[in-house]
């Protein structure tokens, strides 16, 4: 007792505002668990409820929500609620958006009950795939949607899929129409990367979307990728895949899922998962790599999606240069490695050639495109493959012709 009369300071720091306070104490508080939005929402929230039975059966509501979720992802709920309330990014910091646009202040109650704890609960639903329903295949074919959509890179499409679920709960076949199409927007804006606006701009059209009816928002989720976009992400899967260093590993699980049977692989939810190359990039100069492939085709076929392949654990760069058959059975086989799909039908060949590479890459990307029924970039891309460059210059004069007699007429 007598150090803290003696050895211990105390300092009285005032501002003129609360917003400011709140800055200052974040800053300086580098002890202990560090304050969060949602511990002074907390505050003001269940301060504002009078009664102090009420006021003790809302506290055990938040807490058990916030043990529930865990910290991280409770503070991230009041981001994904801001959302779902205002359709748009915050003007201002969060703390200051709640009190002065959606004010839970003034109906506590209503607050936590009709918002906070089914949001929390649907969230908690979202992340750990716990959807349930009495049709069997219903319940594993949605909660294996969440799981695609929680390996997506950003968190924007969290609001839309907690609004939708929190609206429409018992709307099975609805739910997992809006979910197979919400995967296909998520996957499509992370492939093609969409900047945060473009994002953020998608998923308020789909929330407004939710308000209207269960079959608006599902038709509204599949419109939302427009032809333009379906043609930017067929170019990329169909290109250099393995630069596209934020989506490559989702595109190859989701590809590798589409070739086990039942529709899913272990890759979807195995712990350790890498990318490896058939053909090196690097291969050395008297390898028969170099014997097989002229330098021209490796720099076209090297990273792309027909020479890729999964594996169940760390590259091994000792590995990667060896001749095909070599690395076929001491690398692709060696015991206690789970075998993917899509590494079983390069294991299944004697050889690995342009044939090969150029029959995988028309086979996968055939999948992919039917997967996410990218409809537009196909049609374009068997018109262009098909035509040859005088073909193409004719198709192009008659439609010019047809032009001008449209307009002449």
């Amino acid at each position: 007792m007598e150090n803290i009369f003696l050895k211990c300071y105390l300092v009285t720091v005032s501002t003129s505002d609360f917003d400011t306070a709140y800055r200052i104490f974040s800053t300086i508080n580098t002890r202990g668990l560090d304050l969060q939005l949602n511990d002074i929402l907390k505050s003001e929230i269940i301060g504002s409820i009078e009664d102090d039975k009420d006021r003790d059966k809302y506290t055990q509501i938040w807490d058990g929500e916030e043990s529930d979720l865990g910290r991280k992802d409770f503070e991230a709920l009041f981001s994904h609620i801001h959302r779902i309330k205002l359709r748009e990014k915050p003007k201002e910091n969060l703390l200051t958006e709640y009190r002065k646009r959606i004010k839970p202040q003034d109906n506590p109650r209503q607050f936590i009950g009709e918002v906070l704890k089914p949001c929390s609960d649907t969230f908690e639903m979202l992340r750990d795939y716990k959807f349930s329903c009495d049709d069997e295949e219903d319940k594993k074919e949605i909660n294996r949607l969440f799981g695609w959509l929680n390996l997506i890179d950003n968190a924007d499409w969290v609001p839309p899929a907690i609004y939708f679920l929190v609206k429409y709960p018992d709307k099975t076949s609805q739910i997992k129409s809006f979910f197979i199409n919400l995967e296909r927007l998520a996957a499509g804006l992370m492939i093609f990367r969409a900047d945060i606006h473009k994002r953020g701009k998608r998923y308020a059209q789909l929330l407004k979307a939710i308000d209207k009816s269960a079959e608006t928002a599902m038709t509204r989720a599949e419109q939302l990728l427009s032809a333009d976009d379906q043609n930017k992400i067929f170019e990329i899967i169909n290109g250099d895949l393995y630069n596209q260093n934020r989506s490559r590993l989702y595109v190859l699980k989701r590809l590798d899922s589409c070739l086990a049977e039942g529709g899913i692989s272990l890759s979807f939810d195995a712990k350790m998962v890498t990318i490896e190359h058939i053909l090196p990039q690097n291969p050395k100069p008297n390898s028969q790599w170099c014997q097989n492939w002229t330098e021209k085709d490796r720099q076209t076929w090297v990273d792309r999606l027909g020479n890729l392949v999964l594996l169940s654990r760390k590259k091994n760069t000792a590995a990667k240069n060896y001749d095909f058959d070599k690395k076929k059975n001491t690398y692709f086989r060696q015991v206690n490695q789970v075998i993917f799909p899509l590494t079983v039908d390069v294991i299944n060949q004697a050889e690995w050639t342009v044939k090969q590479v150029k029959e995988n890459q028309e086979k996968y990307v055939e999948l992919l495109t039917n997967l996410w029924r990218l409809e537009y970039s196909k049609i374009n891309s068997q018109v262009s493959n098909s035509m040859e460059i005088e073909d193409i210059e004719q198709a192009e004069l008659l439609l010019r012709q047809l032009k001008e007699k449209l307009v002449s007429r």
